[in-house]
């Protein structure tokens, strides 16, 4: 008479093995494709928002220095079209504050996007994440325009986008001296057009002042250079950057 032990043994190693073959063959399944991101952590919290810290604290640290609704952040970030997206040329940078100050805004206050607002919660200072965004939380079916004008770096309809964002700083209260100027200068050329102050105001849901670049225009040739803009910037003219 067999053993019954040795037969609930032979069994639970029987179906051990098979849930191992199923899981290596799952991996090269994965592997083939090239769906690299679905062998990361999607936010269950957050649907659809890809999330993987690169670097820094993460998730862990004093709650003073946590992101979180109603706390001022300063970051560095750089965006792209998603090499996965269904729209747009893959791979595209349209948006950097690379060389320039950073970008500073409240969080919760629907200042940034949906993919920010709901990614970006839970961080501490110091953290390097990477925001894999979908159309739904980005810019959805209208896309985004820089300049009111054809322009290889606007944002297509229904384009999922990718941002690499270092939080440099959480605060309770508002930074002090914001770079209105790097703020407004879209193509960071070093000088500021009518048609990035539209598309500026616009952002905030307001029409460009009557006269706003004549105005500053000091010399008239049509732009407002860092030397002539008479408001929030940094102490020094900005780099010029190539994008």
């Amino acid at each position: 008479m067999a053993n019954p032990c040795c037969d609930r043994t032979c069994r639970c190693c029987t179906l051990l093995l098979k849930l191992l073959v199923l899981g290596i063959a799952a991996a090269l399944a994965l592997q083939a494709t090239g769906n690299l991101y679905a062998a990361k952590r999607w936010l269950g919290l957050r649907p659809g928002i890809f999330r993987n810290v690169t670097a820094g604290p993460g998730l862990t640290c004093d709650e003073e220095e946590k992101a979180v609704a109603g706390k001022h952040l300063a970051v560095y970030y750089s965006g792209w079209i998603d090499r996965q997206s269904a729209t747009g040329e893959r791979g595209l940078m349209f948006d950097t504050t690379k060389l320039s100050q950073t970008f500073n805004f409240l969080l919760g206050s629907g200042m940034v996007i949906q993919g920010w607002e709901r990614g970006l919660p839970g961080l501490c200072k110091g953290t390097r994440v990477t925001l894999v965004v979908p159309p739904e939380l980005a810019y959805g079916s209208r896309g985004y325009s820089f300049y009111h004008i054809p322009s290889p770096r606007d944002i297509p309809a229904d384009a999922t986008l990718r941002f690499d964002v270092e939080i440099v700083n959480v605060s309770s209260t508002p930074f002090p001296g914001p770079d209105m100027f790097s703020q407004i200068d879209l193509n960071l050329n070093g000088e500021i057009t009518q048609d990035e102050l539209e598309a500026f105001f616009e952002r905030h849901g307001k029409e460009v002042p009557d006269d706003f670049l004549a105005s500053e225009d000091e010399n008239k040739d049509g732009a407002i250079q860092w030397e002539e803009f008479s408001g929030p910037k940094r102490h020094r003219p900005p780099p010029k950057v190539e994008l």
